[in-house]
């Protein structure tokens, strides 16, 4: 990125949109695996404690970083950080430092095949082609599907040039291609199970073929394009499909209070009620606002 003002607002505008359109992937699967909602606070409270160590670091490799180059010129930015560890910190200090770095990459790695796995057993083999399918089958199409996704993976290093391609892809273009049904499915009565899935798969589809053909574009240019085309992906299914049933819908509302047009679901709903709903709203919109900035 040339432009650290772009990046940084716009990253920002995405962690926003992102936490206001609640968990997904394998964050969901995080609080899916808490006991009670107290659990699922404090795994959040311990998983923002873990976060905060990633930017002082970050700072500090720049700030060494910068001081390295000024006396002997790096060149290639993604070679900051190597010189950094081999040739500025001490033998004990830099094998802490790479152990810490390989476990955060391999961390990363393994929640993100994990999850992959778990999609396509859980919600496309066991879910439409072997409803009946015993355990130990489930575990060898998972270990199957773990081993393909780590070879796609593989693959896939040969399509980027360098680490800032990478970085710019997932972010601008592959995290925006869900950002839509992630938040407009709590603002929205009529949306449905079919607009979530057209959504993201229409984001996906932009995301591929943004790469594809116009790779060069700038990023916000990319990031607008995947989530305005998920968006119209998401309507226009909406528009196509039958609305969820009623009472699921009005379980739904009671349950999580979601802001946004309900209207033929809220009318349900006391006025006392109404209104707890409403300030819980803004203190939410407010607290994931200013948590996210």
């Amino acid at each position: 990125y040339n432009n650290i003002v772009i990046i940084i607002v716009f990253y920002l505008v995405k962690v926003w949109m992102e936490g206001i359109g609640g968990p997904s992937g394998y964050t969901a699967q995080r609080y899916l695996s808490c006991g009670s909602d107290k659990e699922a606070g404090n795994m959040t409270l311990l998983w923002i404690i873990l976060l905060g160590f990633r930017w002082p670091f970050t700072i500090a490799v720049v700030l060494l970083g910068l001081t390295y180059n000024a006396e002997k010129p790096i060149g290639d930015p993604e070679k900051v950080l190597p010189k950094v560890l081999n040739e500025m910190m001490p033998t004990v200090l830099k094998g802490f430092l790479v152990s810490g770095l390989i476990a955060a990459a391999m961390s990363t790695f393994d929640s993100t095949i994990n999850a992959g796995a778990a999609y396509y057993v859980k919600d496309i083999y066991q879910a439409f082609i072997s409803p009946d399918a015993s355990e130990k089958t489930l575990v060898f199409h998972s270990r199957v599907s773990s081993v393909l996704l780590s070879v796609l993976g593989l693959l896939l290093t040969f399509v980027f040039s360098n680490i800032n391609d990478v970085w710019g892809f997932l972010t601008m273009a592959i995290s925006a291609s869900s950002l839509a049904p992630l938040i407009v499915r709590w603002l929205y009565w009529r949306i449905n199970g079919w607009s979530y899935g057209a959504g993201s798969i229409g984001g996906l589809l932009a995301a591929i073929v943004v790469r594809l053909f116009f790779k060069h574009y700038p990023e916000w240019m990319i990031f607008v394009s995947v989530v305005l085309f998920s968006f119209i992906s998401l309507a226009i299914t909406t528009l196509l499909t039958k609305p969820t049933p009623h009472a699921v819908l009005l379980n739904f509302y009671k349950i999580t209070k979601p802001p946004g047009i309900w209207g033929p679901i809220s009318a349900e709903i006391d006025e006392a009620d109404k209104t707890d709903i409403k300030k819980e709203n803004r203190r939410d919109f407010l607290t994931g606002f200013l948590v996210s900035w």
